[in-house]
């Protein structure tokens, strides 16, 4: 007997006692009605307190709902039963990683590897303030850390040309398929949304304006801050949560004046370009910190179009064909081509 069916023993006949209860003639009793409402109020209260929220029920009958990967709590439980029992998630939870002394451990390391690397003198100044660019590539990856491919074409040459003379790594993100406002939230904050629910929006559910957040370090440093997301301003509530986590100005695909169009979005070139005019129109004593978020490779990638240069084939595997995969390498080389301004 597993615990799915011991829930769906009990849920079957609830169920059943509803549905004769909603296609009985409704009480004309006043207070027969607040006899129902009564006990329905405390049969719900019940459930949801001594059931659903009830933790320690959980732990003894060994309920789990793990945020991560969530289908493995629907497999178990059940779609109506799971859902509910994410009501104990919706408030954020830290965990043994978050300690006062592992974060204390995690920044020493950063300021030894900045002694190390003698960051201080090689980066610059200490009375200089840098102009800060971050772009954040839509959809990007180095499929290169995964697999050697064959391609008919170099996929981002001109990325490739240039590392020599940069210092830079390697970055891994928790969203795969969705959910770009959260990767834009764990750059910027350097919180993890790893004990959110699943498929939540920071922006939307969780987002506070007591956050130190990058943006608003930059502008109590006196620097402009400026975000750029050629799409709809609205879309993960962008802009009511870039200007509570400290930027200055937000420029949407509103505020693109005859923009260059990639398949059916703004280029990457069009974002680049805006770039370019916001550090050309900056004050030498205002510096600048930047924050694009691209929109050009968003998905999906089953539809070539006409305005696409590169047609990108893999040739590692002549017996299959994989158009997706094309497209979106394809993508890869327009967004290279793009840094080239």
């Amino acid at each position: 007997i597993t615990i799915a069916f011991v829930v769906s023993f009990i849920m079957i006949p609830a169920i059943l006692i509803i549905i004769r209860l909603t296609h009985q003639k409704p009480p004309s009793s006043g207070r027969t009605r607040l006899i129902a409402l009564a006990l329905a109020a405390i049969l719900g209260l019940g459930t949801t307190f001594g059931f659903i929220l009830n933790t320690s029920l959980h732990k003894k009958f060994d309920i789990s709902y793990s945020l991560f990967p969530p289908l493995e709590s629907f497999s178990e439980n059940g779609t109506v039963y799971s859902f509910l029992l994410q009501l104990n998630n919706i408030k954020p939870k830290g965990g043994e990683d978050s300690s006062p002394e592992i974060i204390e451990n995690l920044k020493q390391y950063y300021i030894d590897q900045v002694e190390e690397l003698n960051l201080n003198d090689r980066v610059v100044e200490h009375e200089t303030a840098p102009n800060v660019i971050v772009v954040m590539s839509e959809s990007y990856t180095d499929y290169r850390l995964i697999c050697d491919i064959e391609t008919s074409e170099p996929i981002m040459p001109f990325y490739d040309s240039i590392l020599d003379d940069t210092i830079h790594g390697e970055l891994q993100v928790s969203v795969f398929g969705g959910g770009t406002c959260n990767t834009e939230f764990e750059f910027l904050t350097g919180y993890s949304v790893a004990s959110l629910l699943p498929g939540s929006s920071v922006y939307t559910f969780y987002l506070s304006d007591n956050l130190h957040a990058m943006p608003q370090l930059y502008r109590d440093h006196g620097y402009r801050t400026v975000a750029i997301h050629p799409f709809d301003p609205q879309w993960w509530d962008r802009d009511i949560a870039y200007p509570e986590i400290g930027f200055d100005q937000y420029y949407s695909q509103d505020d693109f004046v005859d923009p260059e169009y990639m398949r059916r979005f703004i280029s990457d070139k069009s974002a680049f370009e805006r770039i370019i005019d916001e550090y050309e129109m900056n004050s030498a004593d205002e510096p600048l910190f930047c924050f694009t978020v691209t929109m050009q490779n968003h998905a999906d990638y089953s539809m070539r179009y006409d305005n696409q240069f590169h047609d990108i084939k893999l040739e590692s595997f002549p017996d299959y064909s994989f158009p997706f995969t094309e497209n979106y390498l394809s993508l890869l080389r327009e967004s290279d081509d793009a840094l080239k301004i």
